[in-house]
């Protein structure tokens, strides 16, 4: 039936991915600054680079202080209005360290379901890449991501395959070796399209992106996870849903040894699996996995969060599916 919470069903497992961006949208906005420091130990351009974006993060969520701000809790979304805000009003003297917060805000506004905003940050961000690097360069791949993940939630799906596609022969080409970048611009692909319904082309890139995530070393579970979970949403799409399944038991073996079992990633991973195993005609094992789900996400998230809104209305279903 196509009701809000079906169609909210399908936008996560289709976006397995990228909704994971939303979960830990302030944590996004430190990556760009973990991977310049991590940098900064070869080159003393990069350590200046990683300086240069730290202070901008520390003065951008200075706000963010209870003495600052009178006690208010700031919510995700106000907290990247305002880092947003002052990169339009004070933004770094070095274009390659703006660039990188206009590409990690704006995708943490996707992540929230926050086109919009999203836009100009993510455009200009391109912009800026190619005025620094040039159009063959690996941080243009990395800028085209972004924008491939515009265009797709805009429905533009054609120019978004195709940036997405740019994305993957910039890295494929200029890369020395396969990277977690590459990963990302496969998954983004893959996500791109499952939403024009071509499930077994999705599954392709996906499952490239995660061989290349188990390659690594050590392999980072989270995203590890994200890809499993992107596969088996694949799957069930496909009707095959044994191989959904174990895709989403590999998923949450994944999250819950990096993560622990009652955080909310694990808890929307298992309300995807409640479904599969609904799918199944096993009622009962999808209630206690949709249980359990549904009593993680009330405890650790607000009520009617989105995610216990989902699971909510999976919960309802097994229900009427055992009579």
């Amino acid at each position: 039936p196509d009701t809000l919470a079906y169609r909210s069903r399908k936008f996560v497992a289709r976006h397995t991915v990228g909704v994971a961006l939303g979960v830990a949208a302030l944590a996004a906005l430190g990556v760009a600054v973990v991977v310049l420091f991590l940098q900064a130990t070869a080159l003393r351009q990069e350590r200046d680079k990683a300086t240069a974006a730290l202070s901008f993060l520390v003065g951008a969520f200075d706000s963010a202080d209870p003495y600052q701000v009178s006690g208010a809790t700031l919510t995700p979304r106000q907290l990247l209005d305002r880092g947003a805000e002052r990169l339009r009003e004070e933004p770094p003297s070095e274009r390659v360290v703006e660039a990188a917060l206009l590409d990690t805000i704006g995708r943490a506004y996707l992540g929230l379901g926050l086109p919009e905003p999203a836009t100009p940050l993510l455009e200009r961000s391109v912009e800026l890449t190619r005025q620094v690097y040039g159009d063959d360069h690996h941080e243009m791949g990395r800028a085209l991501i972004g924008r491939a993940q515009l265009e797709q939630r805009r429905g533009d799906y054609p120019r978004a395959e195709a940036t997405a596609r740019r994305a993957i022969a910039i890295e494929k080409r200029l890369r020395g070796r396969p990277t977690g970048e590459l990963a990302a611009a496969l998954n983004a692909l893959g996500s791109i399209l499952g939403d024009q319904a071509r499930y077994e082309e999705a599954r392709g890139q996906h499952e490239q992106a995660l061989a290349l995530l188990l390659a690594e070393r050590p392999a980072d579970s989270t995203r590890v996870a994200a890809t499993l979970a992107a596969i088996a949403g694949c799957e069930r799409e496909l009707g095959r849903f044994v191989e959904a399944s174990a895709a989403y038991r590999q998923a949450l073996e994944r999250e819950r040894a990096a993560v622990g079992p009652d955080h909310p990633r694990v808890a929307r991973l298992e309300s995807e699996y409640g479904l599969v195993l609904l799918d199944q005609g096993e009622a009962a094992a999808g209630e206690e996995v949709l249980r359990h789900a549904l009593e993680t996400q009330r405890r650790v998230l607000r009520p009617l969060h989105p995610d216990a809104t989902v699971t909510l209305n999976n919960l309802a279903l097994s229900y009427a599916l055992d009579g």
